[in-house]
């Protein structure tokens, strides 16, 4: 089976990684080094993990997801839909952070919900086990997966790159109407719950110039702490001592803007 194929060299490969920091520091996606030339990175990036854990994860969705694919479509097909999301996820992460060239990810994350998302589609009536314990319907699971995505992209705390889980979700569902055009309008619900919020996410990332949820976030944040401190009762200020012409009662430096140089949290590698 092509499923456990990929399996099998994703955990080759990833033990590589734990083992031989150079050999992760060269497949991992750096914005720096794409920005130099080594697209490769974009692929190769997909194949090395942070952690057993986050291997482990992505393995059991890859075989389970990949299997249902592989079994009604053919190997070709699904390992079209796997290496076009993970094209797709890690293009989507490359602009987000393409500001901070030191920022980092791995993982086979947005390729593995690739397959989710073709799964959900392609075959609505497969229901899909949450969190290992908890039946749901697919169209429900890949709807609470999207919604829950985007959040975390915009609290960004995890140390996990949710915008590549996003992105890879999305390619899948497009590889899957590609594949069979009349699942557009056949299977409506299962589309609709998938790219209504990926939509409206991308309107937002639009507008916001490429920018990291988080990074907006905190801006806003800030601006709002700020104004609301600029606001403080008049009888409170005359209380204060007075200061000399020329000085400030507050030294806290401006917010960055979105766009801004914010590059101290991108310092650490990201799962994916």
């Amino acid at each position: 089976m092509a499923s456990v194929a990929l399996m099998i060299l994703h955990i080759w490969i990833s033990y590589l990684g734990f083992t031989r920091t150079t050999f992760m520091n060269a497949w991992k996606l750096e914005v720096g080094a794409i920005q130099e030339g080594q697209l490769r990175r974009m692929i190769t990036c997909g194949f090395v993990h942070l952690s057993q854990q986050h291997l482990l994860f992505n393995m059991i969705a890859l075989v389970l997801f990949g299997y249902l694919l592989e079994d009604a479509y053919g190997p070709g097909w699904m390992l079209l839909i796997y290496f076009i999301s993970l094209l797709a996820s890690s293009a989507f992460v490359y602009y987000t952070y393409r500001k901070y060239p030191q920022y980092s990810a791995v993982g086979a994350s947005g390729a593995v919900a690739g397959l989710v998302s073709a799964v959900i589609v392609l075959m609505p009536e497969v229901d899909i086990v949450a969190w290992g314990i908890i039946p749901l319907p697919s169209w429900l699971y890949g709807f609470l997966y999207i919604v829950y995505t985007i959040y975390k992209s915009y609290r960004r705390n995890d140390g996990i790159c949710h915008e590549a889980h996003a992105m890879g979700s999305l390619a899948g569902l497009v590889m899957a109407i590609l594949y069979d055009p009349s699942t557009a309008w056949q299977h409506y619900v299962p589309v609709l719950s998938i790219s209504l919020p990926m939509v409206l996410y991308l309107l937002f990332f639009i507008k916001t110039d490429g920018e990291s949820l988080y990074v907006v976030y905190l801006y806003w944040v800030k601006k709002w702490s700020r104004r609301n401190r600029n606001r403080e009762p008049m009888a409170k200020k005359r209380s204060m001592v007075q200061q000399t012409p020329g000085s400030s009662d507050n030294n806290m430096p401006e917010p960055s803007a979105p766009g801004a140089n914010n590059s101290s949290r991108m310092e650490k590698d990201q799962d994916r």
